[in-house]
């Protein structure tokens, strides 16, 4: 996959964060699809995030991604950004509360 390509995943990441939605289009050049989340916490090794799923499509061909994106780059892109003033934990408290309220128990 391209660095663009990688590059518009996580800024359809940054997105969902941004927008408190959880799923978000991507169109660009190098990519086309759909990216979700339910703000779960995942790890890869050491490595953990937010874990984001997508269904795109690239120049190589139709494909699903499973990616994580670490609370300091978020951080980063926030302040960037100027997304919220919001606490990166009060958000993932907050979409967690707005998932399980949804939930049927």
């Amino acid at each position: 996959m391209s660095d663009a390509a990688c590059d518009a995943l996580f800024q359809a990441a940054c997105d969902c964060v941004r927008d408190e939605k959880h799923e978000k289009k991507v169109y660009h050049d190098d990519v086309i699809g759909m990216v979700h989340t339910d703000f779960d916490f995942g790890m890869t090794g050491c490595i953990g995030g937010i874990v984001f799923e997508g269904e795109i499509e690239t120049e190589a061909g139709d494909t699903r991604v499973k990616y994580l994106v670490q609370r300091h780059d978020l951080e980063k892109a926030r302040k960037f950004m100027e997304w919220t003033h919001m606490s990166f934990d009060e958000f993932v408290e907050r979409m967690k509360e707005k998932r399980d309220s949804h939930k049927w128990n």
